[in-house]
């Protein structure tokens, strides 16, 4: 079982922070700050609760088509595959800015960045934010492995 706490201290954290700094432009701090604002246990009985697309956002596990692309060591695609719009189809985009996944967007972004990125509900955020993700995330998949 995974626990949120040994995510945190097994420095999953900072190499997300670090990885996706590189890929996706994210320019969080991984001083521990924004954790002490998102609470630990929430987030542990939420992860235990969730859908597999809500354990993955919450746990870092979300590879958005920008990503995939580096990872597979092509170039990032400079159209987004759900809005059309000419930009690369990074998190953010697909979290904050993607036409498509308006719907379900939260109408202000979150002021904690752990939930602006994963989904992390602090002091002052529910889990709206988390579930658009979790969507995003399953839209995703089902966009990257479709039978063609």
């Amino acid at each position: 079982m995974c626990n949120v706490t040994d995510m945190i201290n097994n420095n999953m954290m900072k190499d997300y922070l670090n990885y996706s700094r590189d890929t996706e432009g994210v320019e969080l701090q991984a001083d521990g700050s924004y954790i002490a604002k998102c609470w630990n246990k929430l987030v542990q009985d939420i992860f235990d609760k969730g859908s597999s697309h809500v354990r993955a956002v919450l746990s870092w596990a979300v590879v958005s088509p920008a990503r995939y692309a580096v990872m597979q060591k092509l170039p990032v695609p400079s159209t987004c595959p759900f809005c059309q719009q000419t930009v690369a189809p990074t998190w953010d985009h697909q979290v904050w800015e993607c036409s498509f996944f308006h719907e379900t967007r939260p109408s202000t972004k979150p002021s904690c960045p752990l939930t602006q990125v994963v989904g992390w509900p602090s002091v002052d955020e529910d889990h709206t934010t988390l579930e658009h993700m979790a969507r995003i995330r399953a839209a995703t998949l089902s966009d990257r492995y479709r039978c063609e």
